[in-house]
């Protein structure tokens, strides 16, 4: 469940970058291109020809199963424009801190356990940790290459030595190629373009079974309309 909702979660984060969208636009029109009883590398490739064609935004949620070793970020951070840690610090939970990438470029850090009393949203971080005095801290600006270097060298630090050692990716880049690890996923979670007129985003829950898609459901989502 708590995978579940960080997904639907996410899917909240990118209203604000999603393409404005025709009023008479059908959402089932995409789901009929994915078929139950698909495989994880048919389904992604479909879904990579609905974003070159604009029929879906360039977002796939993939709710992979456990947490990588950092060692293993390299060959993952090409594929994915985000990935979460947590980190336990004082707190038996934890908190979650979400690194989103524009391209190469960190754009956000933000800690999704702790709202934000000016925005309700999530607290948006301008480095992390944000709790400690590092010459390894990271910042939003940063490249993936100097986020990896500040992870390994922070992991070795006395105040993280215990709190910083495993990643979650999560947001899939569909203009890399596929990542066998997906496979792990029972859920995708496809993020669909924003409706100015009925206010709804769209988005499509993809379950799998069986190494193969289960079944789809669409979602709509009431948001505020936008500026």
């Amino acid at each position: 469940m708590k995978k579940l909702t960080y997904c639907l979660f996410i899917s909240t984060l990118f209203l604000s970058s999603c393409d404005k969208i025709n009023n008479d636009y059908n959402p089932k029109s995409v789901i009929l291109t994915i078929k139950t009883g698909d495989t994880y590398e048919i389904c992604y490739q479909k879904l990579q020809d609905l974003h070159k064609t604009n029929q879906i935004k360039n977002h796939l949620c993939v709710q992979n199963e456990g947490f990588q070793s950092i060692e293993n970020y390299n060959s993952m951070i090409p594929l994915y424009s985000e990935f979460l840690i947590v980190d336990k610090g004082n707190n038996n939970y934890g908190d979650s801190i979400t690194f989103s990438f524009n391209k190469d470029t960190l754009k956000s850090i933000s800690n999704i356990n702790e709202i934000s009393i000016l925005t309700g949203g999530s607290t948006v971080l301008e480095e992390w940790p944000d709790n400690i005095v590092s010459l390894n801290t990271i910042k939003r600006g940063d490249t993936k290459d100097e986020v990896f270097d500040k992870l390994i060298i922070l992991k070795t630090e006395k105040e993280l030595e215990n709190r910083l050692n495993r990643i979650i990716y999560t947001i899939k880049d569909l203009n890399t190629s596929y990542d066998p690890n997906s496979a792990n996923s029972v859920l995708w979670n496809v993020i669909e373009s924003y409706d100015t007129k009925k206010q709804k985003q769209y988005y499509f829950n993809i379950h799998f079974a069986d190494n193969v898609v289960n079944n789809i459901e669409i979602k709509e989502l009431e948001v505020r309309a936008l500026n």
